[in-house]
């Protein structure tokens, strides 16, 4: 098939009308680009049920006899990220939440 069936702005002018490929022509001419989430951001973030970025923090998976017990019970858990960083990752790198 040649370009210019793509390019046609009229959905009946797609050529042969009982072709195996006019539904995926169709679907070409429909759907819009798929907008995906960044996939290192669907491990490293959530996004909670008010809209905020969760996030764990960093600095406890290994070497962790020598951090103070200050810092090792202040990373426990998850925490919510700062509302400007949070703007910059759903806008940039979340996209379908």
């Amino acid at each position: 098939l040649g370009l210019h069936f793509f390019v046609c702005p009229a959905i009946k002018s797609i050529p042969y009308p009982r072709s195996p490929l006019r539904p995926l022509l169709l679907l070409l001419y429909n759907s819009m680009p798929k907008i995906k989430t960044h996939s290192s951001c669907k491990k490293r973030f959530k996004i909670t049920g008010t809209g905020k970025v969760r996030f764990f923090s960093a600095y406890l998976r290994h070497n962790t006899a020598r951090r103070p017990m200050d810092m090792k019970r202040g990373n426990r858990g998850g925490q919510i990220m700062v509302a400007a960083d949070a703007r910059v990752i759903k806008r940039n790198f979340m996209r379908n939440g």
